[in-house]
């Protein structure tokens, strides 16, 4: 052939070509391209021919691939070969992946005539394998167990977590049979049946069914799955094999019914909305209390709940309100509620519920009847208003901590009015260090429905020690709407003689009263836990009062005390052996039939010691004997 005729073959012979081939001249100019990239991207050979390679269309998408084809051209007129993925620029301006290459071309003198660029389509290949990466991943990262063997029951694969799990490594099982595999190693029998599930999972059968997983020492039921990988013919080429901890799931149902359940008894009005305000949920009171089914009001927009149907104001109103809060702000105020033919105010609140970042996802509404409220506070604040007589310092507060009454002994102990005191948070008002702990006596008495007694120290200019009771406040239903909190200043007791006197007898009758009930007779009622150092106040106060009253008899009512332990046995024998020995006859009282049970069984000897079921039955014996 002629040299022309040698290159319009080889012209035609590299046009034909699907991948990406050029020529360039050692300084980076091309003299000649392929159709494969001018068709890609929408050029001729007159277009760029004569050009720097690294200022095509090609790497105009960016500065950066121009500059990496720069730095290859010069690499490789250098003599270096040049391999690397790159991305050019496709006609409609989308980039394509390449595997590029380029590579010198000698003359017969061994200098370098020609550079070469090559680029391979490699999209589809990257694709496909950030498809299986993703796939991989997504195996990886499934919460359940799962592994994949073929149709004879040799492991090809399992997931990251199952590895993790079970704490081995893949290469320790990979061709192992699935019958063998540590997690059913306890049992034969289980061993047998999960090779009879391969043999017959690979003539098509499916499974589910819960068994046992061993891991570490412990056994853990799943809910296995096990069926057939099918190609695009129909033929089975794996077996995929699934666990799931079915432990957990139970936890975790039990863990949502629980919430659900909560939410159901909350006492206050309660309704979820999503942030454009259809109704997802609203707590069993709601729906007792205003006479409607969930699924009635599900998915309606809150401003047109049926409580709301009284005032278009209003419904304009909660409206305004949800769709603020969905852009976070939150809400607190008193408005009308249509129960029946009748309104009610309540005391509304409206918040966004978010997410672990941040996002906002639903708005929670509540409501809290405060007709009852302020009735029963009302109610309290006369019955109390007595109080402001009594020389003990007297506060009384809602569930929320708000002061709702002071009486003047409290005024005069902190220096505030009861107006400036009123509907501020306790906490603000007083020096206490229990507060907003807890520790605290009025937060422990609302909680937990009863009176509890708390001894601290206030700093309020002096150190003033102080015993602090609280106790809960309930409406005429029974429920808890506040508490009151009645101080003694117990440094006071060391000025005033008398208020310590009456204070202390107040407060050991509180703890342990001796009653004289008749002349040489003394009734000691013990209530609630007898400890070591009650015990010992107890027994002291006893013997005091034997002295005092020359008394003859002694009844110690235990119908109190809500255990008798080895202990406060121990204790009441001591005080019955003490009194003997100042000449007293000790009758106890109140011995339950469970309080006979376990003295018995402790072994205790009562056979010096008068016993009486009743207190009645103690008095009637312990008076004719004076």
């Amino acid at each position: 052939m002629k040299p022309e005729e040698d290159e319009v073959f080889y012209s035609k012979l590299l046009n034909d070509m699907i991948t990406f081939v050029g020529v360039l001249e050692p300084d980076g100019t091309l003299i000649f391209a392929n159709n494969t990239p001018l068709e890609l991207a929408g050029i001729t050979l007159e277009d760029v021919k004569g050009k720097k390679f690294y200022d095509a269309y090609w790497w105009a998408y960016s500065r950066e691939a121009q500059e990496q084809i720069k730095e290859d051209i010069e690499r490789c007129a250098r003599g270096e070969r040049i391999v690397h993925e790159i991305q050019v620029q496709a006609a409609d301006g989308s980039l394509v992946w390449i595997e590029f290459s380029m590579h010198p071309v000698y003359d017969e003198e061994g200098n370098i005539k020609y550079l070469i660029p090559e680029g391979r389509d490699i999209s589809e290949k990257k694709q496909a394998l950030e498809d299986a990466q993703q796939k991989v991943a997504y195996l990886d990262n499934m919460p359940t167990y799962m592994a994949v063997t073929d149709p004879e029951g040799r492991l090809q694969f399992t997931s990251a977590v199952t590895i993790e799990k079970f704490g081995f490594k893949l290469e320790d099982v990979l061709g192992m049979r699935f019958d063998q595999m540590p997690w059913w190693e306890y049992s034969e029998e289980i061993q047998q049946k999960m090779k009879e599930v391969y043999e017959r999972a690979a003539k098509g059968e499916e499974f589910e069914f819960e068994v046992d997983v061993k891991m570490g020492e412990d056994l853990y039921p799943i809910k296995y799955t096990c069926e057939p990988l099918r190609d695009e013919n129909g033929n089975i080429y794996a077996l995929l094999h699934t666990g799931t901890r079915i432990d957990e799931l139970r936890a975790a149902l039990d863990d949502a019914q629980q919430k659900v359940a909560y939410l159901d008894n909350m006492p206050t009005y309660m309704a979820v909305t999503d942030p454009e305000g259809r109704l997802q949920f609203t707590s069993a009171v709601t729906i007792e209390k205003f006479g409607i089914k969930l699924e009635d009001v599900l998915g309606i927009r809150f401003d047109q709940m049926p409580w709301w149907e009284y005032s278009e104001d209003v419904q304009r109103r909660m409206k305004e309100v949800y769709e603020r809060a969905a852009k976070g702000e939150e809400f607190e105020f008193e408005v009308d509620v249509k129960m029946g033919e009748d309104l009610y105010p309540i005391k509304y609140t409206c918040g966004p519920l978010r997410n672990e970042k941040g996002e906002i996802y639903a708005i929670l509404h509540t409501g809290t009847r405060i007709d009852e409220l302020r009735a029963a506070l009302d109610d309290a604040r006369k019955r109390a208003e007595y109080l402001n007589n009594v020389p003990t310092p007297i506060m009384v507060i809602d569930t929320d901590f708000n002061v709702q009454f002071t009486n003047r002994a409290w005024s005069n102990m902190f220096g505030i009015t009861s107006e400036d005191a009123k509907e501020n948070k306790c906490y603000d008002m007083v020096q206490n260090p229990d507060c907003k702990t807890e520790r605290c006596c009025v937060k422990k008495a609302m909680v937990e429905d009863r009176t509890v007694v708390c001894e601290t120290t206030l700093h309020d200019g002096k150190d003033m020690v102080v015993q602090y009771t609280g106790a809960p406040i309930k409406d005429t239903e029974g429920k808890i709407i506040g508490g009151i909190e009645y101080i003694a200043d117990i440094t006071d007791l060391k000025r005033a003689i008398e208020e310590r006197e009456r204070l202390s007898d107040e407060i050991m009758r509180a703890s342990t009263p001796v009653i004289e009930v008749w002349d040489k007779v003394l009734m000691v009622p013990l209530i609630g836990r007898i400890g070591s150092e009650r015990a010992d106040q107890v027994l002291e106060l006893l013997l005091d009062e034997i002295v005092k009253h020359e008394a003859e008899v002694v009844i110690l009512d235990v119908s109190g005390i809500p255990t008798i332990d080895a202990d406060v046995a121990q204790h009441l024998i001591k005080a019955a052996s003490a009194a003997k020995l100042l000449g007293s006859r000790v009758i106890f009282t109140g011995m339950r039939a469970d309080v006979t049970e376990t003295i018995v069984s402790l072994g205790i000897d009562l056979t010096e010691v008068d016993t009486r079921r009743t207190l009645r039955d103690g008095l009637m014996e312990a008076i004719p004997r004076v």
